[in-house]
């Protein structure tokens, strides 16, 4: 079985579910990149022949042509490969490809994980994804927001399967030190994860318990902003800003936190998370996550059971809850305890790739 695994970008440090997808997915993955219409197979080019490039050119010029040149490199690609099945990363590169798809007859999975289901940018762009929902014959899903929102779009029902994904293995090894008020913030510094209402509100607990510590991990255009708040603080004492990290730096300051914080919201653009795996991750680690009741979070948290929860744009509540946890490490421990339970029990890496993999056989067959 050769699966087309399309993504628009090439190992993002922050897509790390795509990576995952790559690797445990059953079958013989050929990896598409490089934009909605993918150009580069594995790192190398798509190439369409001399002759056929030719022969498009000479098409063109009396309007019979079906595609663009990029098109009909990608079509020839999947027959060349003998591509048994599509499963595209994000909704926009389903739409993208849908057509040639049906072109020649190849199921057709679309995972979306965020933006893409919510943005009115790419909802306008992409035409609310017809032709993703009319051809694909199933369409993953991360948040049970999503699942509505998608459904409100026009997808069918019966299209829709819900998984969220999971950590890997390695964060149910690690088991945290509770022993002092240091807190993890890990994700992209973009709109919608507001990392400076995390500078904000623990700007607020500082005032309380001044011993406290934070380490923001990742980078994004908002970076040398919350650098700047940082400084204008005064906090460079009590807040580091360590840009992007290895998976195994994210699991040792895990290692040394008491729980992991988080702010997402809905920007005014209507953009907004799917669950960000990062929070599975703190789960699986034993970590209480403070976050904002948004999107999947809600539906991976339970608060005052495996984290706390807050409104968005609440930096007040959510100072509050990082003081309590802050306050009190046998309640974080608890909290931890109950997350990892909760993580292995519901939202594992092996049950998200059982799903996708399900959802595989199933177009097949």
């Amino acid at each position: 079985m050769n699966i087309a695994l399309i993504s628009p970008s090439l190992d993002q440090y922050s897509e790390t579910f795509i990576n995952a997808h790559k690797e445990f997915l059953k079958g013989k993955i050929f990896f598409y990149h490089n934009g909605e219409l993918p150009t580069m197979l594995q790192g190398k080019p798509i190439i369409y022949g001399r002759q056929k490039r030719i022969k498009h050119i000479l098409k063109g010029y009396y309007r019979l042509n079906d595609f663009t040149l990029e098109q009909e490199a990608l079509l020839e690609s999947f027959q060349v490969n003998k591509i048994d099945l599509v499963f595209a990363e994000y909704g926009s590169t389903g739409e993208t490809v849908a057509e040639l798809c049906e072109h020649l007859k190849i199921p057709l999975i679309v995972h979306f994980h965020g933006f893409d289901a919510h943005h009115q940018n790419q909802l306008i762009a992409y035409q609310s994804y017809k032709k993703l929902f009319r051809y694909a014959s199933y369409v993953i899903v991360v948040s049970k927001k999503m699942k509505t929102d998608l459904i409100n779009l026009g997808c069918p029902v019966e299209k829709i399967v819900y998984t969220v994904c999971g950590p890997r293995k390695e964060f149910f090894d690690i088991t945290p030190d509770f022993s002092k008020p240091n807190f993890l913030s890990a994700g992209r510094f973009t709109d919608k994860k507001a990392p400076y209402y995390v500078i904000l509100a623990f700007a607020r607990v500082l005032k309380k318990l001044p011993h406290a510590k934070l380490i923001m991990a990742g980078e994004g255009e908002l970076f040398n902003t919350c650098n700047n708040l940082i400084r204008y603080l005064r906090l460079e004492k009590n807040i580091k800003l360590v840009g992007s990290i290895s998976p195994d730096e994210l699991r040792k300051i895990m290692a040394s936190s008491r729980a992991f914080i988080q702010h997402s919201l809905t920007t005014p653009e209507g953009n907004s998370e799917g669950t960000p795996v990062v929070i599975t991750e703190a789960g699986a680690a034993g970590l209480p996550v403070i976050a904002t009741a948004h999107a999947g979070i809600a539906d991976v948290i339970r608060h005052n059971q495996t984290g706390l929860l807050s409104e968005e744009h609440n930096i007040d509540e959510m100072a509050a809850n990082i003081i309590l946890l802050a306050s009190d490490a046998d309640l974080a421990k608890k909290m931890g305890e109950n997350a990892r339970e909760i993580v292995l029990r519901d939202y594992t890496m092996d049950k998200h790739i059982a799903i996708l993999n399900s959802a595989i056989s199933k177009a097949l067959s």
